[in-house]
């Protein structure tokens, strides 16, 4: 004969497991939205005008290396 706390865990182990499969086959929530999450829960701001940076330079590499580069020199 099972004790009532007995029952009781089995019943949140089998709610828990149900929860657990339930999100496996949830859509995934894309590379931005798990960054943007990243930021808000660490408190990690400062990582965004580092990794503008960064994304702004690569852009300028990328395009001094392009038949864009004269129109570059212009803005500097």
């Amino acid at each position: 004969m099972p004790t009532s706390s007995n029952a009781d865990s089995t019943d949140s182990t089998t709610a828990s497991g149900e929860a657990f499969a339930e999100s496996a086959f949830e859509q995934s929530p894309g590379l931005v939205r798990e960054f943007w999450d990243f930021l808000h829960d660490n408190k990690k701001w400062w990582l965004v005008p580092i990794l503008l940076s960064i994304a702004l330079l690569s852009l300028f590499v990328t395009l001094a290396a392009s038949s864009v580069s004269p129109f570059l020199y212009v803005l500097f």
